[in-house]
Protein backbone atom coordinates (compact mmCIF):
# COMPACT_ATOMS: atom_id res chain seq x y z
CA UNK A 1 0.00 0.00 0.00
CA UNK A 2 3.02 2.13 0.53
CA UNK A 3 3.96 2.19 -3.01
CA UNK A 4 0.56 3.27 -4.18
CA UNK A 5 0.18 6.42 -1.70
CA UNK A 6 3.70 7.43 -2.46
CA UNK A 7 2.79 7.07 -6.44
CA UNK A 8 -0.09 8.70 -6.17
CA UNK A 9 1.20 11.97 -3.89
CA UNK A 10 4.06 12.37 -6.11
CA UNK A 11 1.52 12.03 -9.67
CA UNK A 12 -0.75 13.70 -7.73
CA UNK A 13 1.87 16.87 -6.94
CA UNK A 14 3.28 16.72 -11.11
CA UNK A 15 -0.66 17.26 -12.00
CA UNK A 16 -1.17 19.97 -10.28
CA UNK A 17 1.47 21.75 -10.82
CA UNK A 18 1.22 21.27 -14.47
CA UNK A 19 -2.69 22.22 -13.78
CA UNK A 20 -2.10 25.92 -12.41
CA UNK A 21 0.95 26.55 -14.60
CA UNK A 22 -1.26 25.87 -17.83
CA UNK A 23 -4.47 27.21 -16.33
CA UNK A 24 -3.39 28.98 -12.92
CA UNK A 25 -6.80 27.19 -11.56
CA UNK A 26 -5.50 26.26 -8.22
CA UNK A 27 -4.72 30.20 -8.01
CA UNK A 28 -8.32 30.84 -9.01
CA UNK A 29 -9.98 28.23 -6.78
CA UNK A 30 -7.59 29.85 -4.24
CA UNK A 31 -8.44 33.70 -4.78
CA UNK A 32 -12.28 33.06 -5.18
CA UNK A 33 -12.34 30.81 -2.56
CA UNK A 34 -14.03 28.13 -4.35
CA UNK A 35 -13.95 24.58 -3.52
CA UNK A 36 -13.36 21.36 -6.15
CA UNK A 37 -13.38 17.90 -4.94
CA UNK A 38 -14.72 17.15 -8.42
CA UNK A 39 -10.97 17.36 -9.76
CA UNK A 40 -9.18 15.99 -6.94
CA UNK A 41 -11.34 12.92 -7.61
CA UNK A 42 -10.77 12.83 -11.34
CA UNK A 43 -7.09 13.62 -10.98
CA UNK A 44 -7.08 10.69 -8.21
CA UNK A 45 -8.70 8.43 -10.05
CA UNK A 46 -6.91 8.70 -13.86
CA UNK A 47 -3.51 8.19 -11.30
CA UNK A 48 -5.19 5.25 -9.27
CA UNK A 49 -6.70 3.83 -12.61
CA UNK A 50 -3.07 3.90 -14.48
CA UNK A 51 -1.24 1.88 -11.54
CA UNK A 52 -0.57 -2.01 -12.60
CA UNK A 53 -1.68 -3.39 -8.72
CA UNK A 54 -5.27 -1.26 -9.43
CA UNK A 55 -7.63 -4.13 -10.83
CA UNK A 56 -10.69 -1.89 -10.10
CA UNK A 57 -11.78 1.68 -9.15
CA UNK A 58 -15.08 3.35 -8.90
CA UNK A 59 -15.87 7.39 -7.98
CA UNK A 60 -19.03 7.88 -5.65
CA UNK A 61 -19.26 4.25 -4.84
CA UNK A 62 -22.10 3.39 -2.30
CA UNK A 63 -21.18 1.94 1.03
CA UNK A 64 -22.54 -1.07 1.32
CA UNK A 65 -26.54 -0.91 2.03
CA UNK A 66 -26.18 2.51 2.56
CA UNK A 67 -27.37 5.78 0.73
CA UNK A 68 -24.21 7.50 1.33
CA UNK A 69 -21.16 7.37 -1.04
CA UNK A 70 -17.90 7.02 -0.44
CA UNK A 71 -15.67 9.78 -3.34
CA UNK A 72 -13.62 7.05 -4.41
CA UNK A 73 -12.65 3.68 -4.24
CA UNK A 74 -10.59 0.94 -5.69
CA UNK A 75 -9.08 -2.86 -5.18
CA UNK A 76 -5.94 -3.71 -5.87
CA UNK A 77 -4.48 -7.09 -7.25
CA UNK A 78 -4.15 -8.74 -3.84
CA UNK A 79 -7.97 -7.81 -3.57
CA UNK A 80 -7.25 -4.94 -1.08
CA UNK A 81 -10.39 -2.45 -1.09
CA UNK A 82 -9.37 1.17 -0.78
CA UNK A 83 -12.23 4.20 0.31
CA UNK A 84 -11.13 7.65 0.17
CA UNK A 85 -13.49 10.68 0.94
CA UNK A 86 -11.48 13.88 -0.63
CA UNK A 87 -11.96 17.31 0.72
CA UNK A 88 -11.22 21.05 -0.03
CA UNK A 89 -11.62 23.65 2.21
CA UNK A 90 -11.54 27.40 1.06
CA UNK A 91 -10.60 28.93 4.41
CA UNK A 92 -11.91 32.37 6.13
CA UNK A 93 -7.93 33.48 6.68
CA UNK A 94 -8.16 37.47 6.12
CA UNK A 95 -5.12 37.78 2.90
CA UNK A 96 -5.14 41.37 1.49
CA UNK A 97 -4.12 39.75 -1.62
CA UNK A 98 -7.05 37.50 -2.27
CA UNK A 99 -10.52 39.26 -4.00
CA UNK A 100 -12.61 37.29 -1.83
CA UNK A 101 -12.05 38.71 2.10
CA UNK A 102 -14.41 35.67 4.02
CA UNK A 103 -15.23 32.08 3.43
CA UNK A 104 -16.66 29.56 5.82
CA UNK A 105 -14.58 29.14 8.97
CA UNK A 106 -11.62 26.93 9.15
CA UNK A 107 -13.53 24.99 12.27
CA UNK A 108 -16.60 24.02 9.78
CA UNK A 109 -14.68 22.66 7.53
CA UNK A 110 -12.35 20.81 9.87
CA UNK A 111 -15.62 19.33 10.79
CA UNK A 112 -16.40 18.21 7.43
CA UNK A 113 -13.15 16.03 7.65
CA UNK A 114 -13.92 14.82 10.77
CA UNK A 115 -17.21 14.24 9.62
CA UNK A 116 -15.59 11.63 6.59
CA UNK A 117 -13.19 10.38 8.50
CA UNK A 118 -16.21 8.85 10.92
CA UNK A 119 -18.30 7.96 7.65
CA UNK A 120 -15.48 5.92 6.63
CA UNK A 121 -14.71 4.26 9.80
CA UNK A 122 -18.45 3.33 10.24
CA UNK A 123 -19.25 2.75 6.70
CA UNK A 124 -16.30 0.73 4.73
CA UNK A 125 -15.66 -2.47 5.31
CA UNK A 126 -13.31 -3.00 8.45
CA UNK A 127 -10.19 -4.92 6.78
CA UNK A 128 -10.29 -2.04 3.84
CA UNK A 129 -7.91 0.64 3.63
CA UNK A 130 -9.36 4.00 4.23
CA UNK A 131 -8.12 7.34 2.94
CA UNK A 132 -9.03 10.76 3.59
CA UNK A 133 -7.48 13.53 1.22
CA UNK A 134 -7.66 16.96 1.92
CA UNK A 135 -6.92 20.83 1.13
CA UNK A 136 -7.31 23.83 3.38
CA UNK A 137 -6.69 27.17 1.47
CA UNK A 138 -5.11 29.82 1.41
CA UNK A 139 -3.05 29.55 4.51
CA UNK A 140 -1.79 32.73 6.33
CA UNK A 141 1.39 32.46 6.10
CA UNK A 142 1.53 32.90 9.34
CA UNK A 143 0.23 29.40 9.76
CA UNK A 144 2.05 27.88 7.02
CA UNK A 145 6.17 25.97 6.94
CA UNK A 146 5.89 27.62 3.18
CA UNK A 147 7.17 31.96 3.94
CA UNK A 148 6.58 32.65 0.61
CA UNK A 149 3.86 35.18 -0.76
CA UNK A 150 2.25 33.05 -3.27
CA UNK A 151 -1.08 31.50 -2.26
CA UNK A 152 -1.11 27.98 -4.64
CA UNK A 153 -1.78 25.04 -3.82
CA UNK A 154 1.33 22.99 -3.08
CA UNK A 155 0.44 19.93 -0.67
CA UNK A 156 -1.97 16.91 -0.69
CA UNK A 157 -2.54 14.78 2.61
CA UNK A 158 -3.29 11.47 2.55
CA UNK A 159 -3.77 10.15 5.94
Amino acid sequence: MKEIESELLSQLKIRLEEIEEKYRYLSYLIKNRLANEKLFQLEIMKIVSSLPSVVEYLPEKPYQGKREKCDFWFKTKTGKECWMEIKTIPTNYKIEELEKPHSKGISRGRMGVIDDIERLRKNAPPDAVKYIAFAFYPIDENHSTDTSKEYTFKKSTII
